[in-house]
């Protein structure tokens, strides 16, 4: 049986991974938090970056035809973030229902992301040998961006 310390100590772990993924998902989906301006749709993390802005466009003109109903799942994801913190402050705490909650998240935010990757992959099928160069060019710069920025804090 573990202790009641090492159950804390997993709630917490299990909550910031849960979170973590569901902000990656978010980033990757959302450009801005709600309420999201009607002219712009879903992000695609440190890759968004690297395409042109016609690229960015037509990615969101495509996932907007993939999925119309993108919004309602954003707001799913924030009602189930809402429901557990009623959980977390509810004595005796539910792990299976918090447990559950996690698991609509993933699935949820996992249908999205692959969505998101399909049609990046799509998209950069699309480009020439030499578009596709620079956009490796661009991404690798704005990853190594990030590693010093992240390393220097």
């Amino acid at each position: 049986m573990l202790s009641s310390r090492t159950l804390r100590l997993l709630l917490i772990l299990s909550v910031t991974l849960n979170l973590a993924i569901a902000g990656i998902v978010a980033g990757a989906v959302l450009r801005h938090p709600p309420p999201p301006d009607p002219g712009r749709g879903p992000a695609f993390g440190v890759y968004d970056r690297a395409f042109s802005e016609e690229d960015r466009k037509a990615l969101r003109e495509a996932f907007g035809r993939e999925a119309p109903d993108f919004r309602k799942g954003w707001q799913a994801m924030q009602d189930d973030t809402a429901e557990l913190l009623t959980t977390l402050r509810t004595d005796p705490y539910d792990a299976a229902k918090a447990e559950a909650i996690f698991a609509r998240q993933r699935e949820r935010g996992g249908q999205m992301m692959a969505l998101g990757q399909r049609l990046m992959a799509q998209r950069l099928g699309e480009m020439t040998p030499p578009e596709r160069q620079a956009f490796a060019d661009r991404l690798a710069e704005k990853m190594e961006r990030d590693r010093h920025r992240h390393k220097d804090r």
